[in-house]
């Protein structure tokens, strides 16, 4: 599902990651800067990029496939952590299996978690500190067991470097990406609540590295980009709003990761109890399932996790307290939904199992059919197999094309005018006292779609609804010879007709459609003076 899209067009805000990794490594955090982004992915994505064309994979299958390689196998490591997780913790294999599949096949992992941007790596973190989450409230404590490899010196040892990979995870993912704190953040308190409820919580060495990475995390955080990001947060508006609560709804496929393996597990259960209404529960299942009996209690913690922290990013958008309605932002809770997906999956084989039916093999192969069976029949997939279309989460926006249209068709010096449709863009708009200094760094911003790999020089930024002011500077700074002026716009065709009619009251032109497209082609020909 990732394969197939992989070698489509970068999009915007792809590009943003290529352009800045695309130079030298110096300019990097001024570039991630400049996109409300913290740095350290871009600096792992330089060297990935380096390491791709010292390979020359990039060659072999194509820019945009070589580098979103880097998230397909993050994703793809989210996912064996899933399926081994879950195994452990549930006993199942199958629940391990279900976790993998949920995950694989939802449509916003395959988006997200494809892309050129940091939320596979923050997919990642979250499925690690997941599963170090439920290793660490899983441990079997040693005074309740008589087994050599469960002492109690043992015990606090598990629990404790559980506990330090489950920070480090945490720490690791706000590094990358600020926004997944306030997903992944809930794992700590959480944890720390049900370790002193279960009366698992010992003070152990490792603690000392937990405050010194929490400590050290904040103060990079403190020095990063993060507080620049910060006071610009009102531009997020423009997609961080949330204004009706089928919004909450729609955010994940709840049906596909939560109710459905639910509902398998309350209908495996129910009949268990029917076909067996004497059995005896605590004898059931292998051994290695008896193992789990004390931790099984916990399968539904991940996902309830995961849906207080959507519940949370909802709650501060819709009250307009901070505009953080985007999935990109708590995308942690993906994993976190999946595991639990997983879980009920493998307590429903459980039940199914001590059905004591002789055709009771039959009922476990039929509840992971139906849970994996049912997440391909709701996220399309099916639909678009039996249609003879791949099953691919594509972005749809052609900068390739556009670029490599005006690069053939472009004469030496003909501008170039770039509407990107960012949000910044509409500083445009404002009157000219407003706008940067001519030599900010903002101009270069503006500019970066046609400054990465798809390049195109000469670019002058312009916005739809640009102030007069700025109009007037563009048409101004025409050669007064009849020009040829190519402009690359993300905006749709109203927006952009109605630009050009206020270019024409400035200078007469004709203008004409080249692509029509995501971004659009447009050639305007404006009239000698």
């Amino acid at each position: 599902m990732r394969w197939p899209a992989g070698g489509e067009s970068f999009w915007l805000d792809e590009l943003h990651s290529a352009w800045a990794v695309a130079d030298d490594f110096p300019v990097i955090s001024a570039r991630a800067a400049d996109g409300n982004q913290t740095t350290g992915y871009f600096h792992s994505l330089w060297f990935w990029k380096n390491t791709v064309q010292m390979l020359r994979l990039d060659q072999a299958v194509g820019l945009e496939w070589a580098m979103r390689l880097s998230s397909v196998v993050m994703n793809t490591i989210a996912g064996l952590v899933l399926l081994f997780g879950v195994t452990r913790s549930s006993g199942r294999v199958a629940g391990g299996f279900a976790a993998a599949m949920l995950l694989a096949l939802d449509q916003h992992a395959v988006f997200f978690g494809g892309e050129l941007r940091p939320y596979a790596a923050v997919i990642m973190c979250s499925a690690f500190a997941t599963a170090s989450l439920m290793k660490m409230l899983g441990s079997k404590k040693g005074s309740q067991e008589n087994t050599p490899e469960s002492t109690p010196s043992t015990w606090i040892v598990e629990t404790g470097v559980a506990r330090l990979s489950m920070v480090f995870w945490v720490c690791l993912a706000g590094l990358l990406h600020p926004t997944s704190l306030g997903t992944l953040g809930l794992l700590i308190p959480i944890g720390f609540v049900l370790l002193v409820i279960t009366g698992r919580f010992r003070i152990w060495v490792s603690d000392v590295g937990l405050v010194a990475g929490g400590l050290i995390t904040l103060l990079l955080l403190a020095i990063s980009s993060l507080p620049q990001s910060w006071q610009r947060r009102d531009l997020w508006r423009a997609f961080g709003r949330a204004t009706e609560l089928q919004q909450l709804w729609d955010a994940w496929d709840w049906s596909v990761l939560l109710a459905t393996p639910i509902l398998a597990c309350v209908l495996m259960w129910s009949l268990s109890h029917l076909l067996n209404p004497n059995q005896n529960a605590s004898a059931e299942g292998t051994p290695n399932q008896r193992v789990c009996v004390e931790t099984r209690w916990l399968g539904w913690l991940p996902g309830l996790i995961g849906f207080i922290a959507t519940l949370l990013f909802f709650t501060v958008s819709y009250f307009d307290w901070v505009p953080l309605w985007h999935r990109r932002y708590f995308i942690a809770a993906l994993p976190m939904l999946a595991w639990s997906g997983g879980e009920y999956t493998a307590r429903a084989i459980d039940f199914a199992t001590r059905t004591r039916w002789r055709s009771a093999h039959r009922l476990t192969a039929a509840v992971l059919v139906v849970v994996i069976g049912f997440t391909m029949y709701h996220q399309g997939i099916l639909h678009k197999l039996a249609a003879g279309n791949l099953p691919m989460q594509l972005r749809g926006e052609r900068w390739r094309d556009a670029v490599e249209l005006v690069q053939q068709s472009r004469r030496s010096g003909e501008p170039v005018w770039l509407d990107s449709g960012l949000i910044e863009a509409s500083l445009l708009s404002e009157p000219p006292e407003a706008w940067p200094s001519p030599d900010a760094r903002f101009w270069d911003y503006l500019a970066f779609p046609l400054q990465g790999p798809y390049q195109l020089d000469g670019t002058k930024p312009v916005a739809v609804n640009a102030h007069d002011a700025w109009l007037d500077s563009l048409v101004g700074g025409l050669p007064d010879d009849k020009t040829h002026v190519w402009f690359i716009t993300r905006s749709n065709q109203s927006s952009v007709e109605n630009l050009v009619q206020r270019l024409n009251l400035r200078r007469p032109l004709t203008s004409n459609w080249e692509l029509r497209s995501r971004p659009a082609v447009v050639s305007i020909e404006f009239a000698a003076k």
